[in-house]
């Protein structure tokens, strides 16, 4: 790999630069504009920044890099960082942008090794795959396409097939599960982590109002999550909102896990159920953890828990998955061939614990038929 930098703070690239075991960072740029123009005349195979840089912001430096000479780059950042200087999370929509928390014990980064896995990811990646996606990003088009006027029929084309009272009638003469606003029968856990904001958008586009809840833990800084849900939720027919604690779990509303924090859930039953948000310690090295908030779900709703797991580096998720399955519930893994990291549904799959593996369109109608099978 050959690798190059860009830290305004010279101590916290050093600190990174002196964790990394057999790998080698050829230079900092503590300036954009410096990075930009050796990237111009070097082929990198990965990129490392912090959440700053002297004279442009973090995120500049992406889009300006886009445009010239796309490459992975792996933004690392402290542990209680309030925000990342990234401004806006299109940063992690080129697909090719992976994030890092890192935690330190005194003075030194804890987990160091994490660097290295992250690295030896991005390393993989062929930015041949990613082309169109980010062709459409510098173009400033909506990284959903929705100016595609055939991506736009389809949407609106999955969106009545899955809508409750149409499978109702194809299925069967059994009510759904609840309507919009009221209490949940059943609920959905959606997981995902690289390569998760682009699935998880254009997967809950396409819920109809009147779904059971969905509670989704994806693996991302605490800056970006506020803007991801607004944004989701501009596009979605449920509403979308970050979980506080204290919320009413109902119909119709789409959770998404704060940054930094685990989202549980409180209460004796899904009739009075509540978004708990707790600060405890992270599991699978991340929080929020998707096996956190499916140990949780499980507790409450037992066998009426659907759990949903995308694409992802790790196995978050897996063992939470092996509680719902072992209460009764069901489980879904997106395909290989549509994921951005095949980590976290692989983990699932080759534990055998996947009721369904299916690509995205498919993953909206299975969950459809199954809110109203029972």
């Amino acid at each position: 790999m050959k690798i190059t930098a860009g830290f305004s703070d010279n101590d916290f690239f050093e600190e990174i630069s002196n964790s990394l075991s057999g790998i080698k960072i050829e230079q900092n740029h503590r300036s954009g504009v410096s990075l930009l123009n050796k990237i111009k005349i070097e082929n990198y195979s990965i990129i490392i920044l912090g959440d700053r840089l002297t004279d442009m912001t973090v995120y500049e430096f992406i889009n300006n890099l886009m445009k010239e000479k796309p490459t992975p780059c792996l933004v690392i950042y402290k542990d209680g960082a309030e925000k990342v200087n990234i401004d806006y999370p299109n940063a992690l929509d080129y697909g090719i942008v992976a994030t890092l928390e890192l935690t330190f014990k005194n003075g030194h980064i804890r987990f160091p090794n994490l660097i290295q896995v992250r690295l030896n990811v991005l390393s993989k990646l062929r930015v041949d795959r990613f082309t169109t996606q980010i062709e459409q990003l510098n173009r400033g088009k909506s990284r959903m396409g929705y100016h595609d006027p055939k991506l736009r029929d389809k949407i609106r084309k999955i969106r009545e097939n899955t809508s409750l009272q149409n499978i109702k009638s194809n299925i069967s003469s059994k009510s759904p599960t609840g309507t919009e606003g009221g209490s949940p029968k059943r609920i959905i856990v959606i997981g995902a982590s690289t390569g998760g904001p682009k699935t998880l958008m254009y997967i809950i586009s396409q819920f109809p109002a009147s779904f059971p809840p969905v509670l989704v833990v994806q693996h991302m800084p605490k800056g970006f999550v506020k803007s991801f849900a607004e944004r989701m939720n501009s596009n979605a027919n449920m509403r979308v909102v970050l979980g506080k604690d204290g919320d009413l779990i109902r119909n119709g509303t789409v959770y998404i896990a704060p940054g930094g924090y685990h989202m549980e859930i409180n209460g004796n039953s899904p009739l009075n159920a509540r978004i708990h948000i707790s600060d405890g310690a992270k599991v699978n090295f991340v929080k929020p953890a998707v096996d956190v908030t499916l140990y949780a779900a499980a507790r409450i709703y037992n066998d009426q828990v659907i759990s949903v797991i995308l694409t992802g580096m790790g196995s978050d998720g897996r063992d939470g998955t092996r509680l719902v399955k072992k209460l009764g519930g069901r489980s879904i893994a997106l395909n290989e061939e549509q994921s951005i990291i095949y980590g976290m549904n692989k983990a699932v799959i080759d534990a055998g614990l996947a009721d369904e593996i299916l690509g995205m369109d498919q993953i909206v109608t299975r969950l459809a038929s199954w809110v109203v099978s029972n």
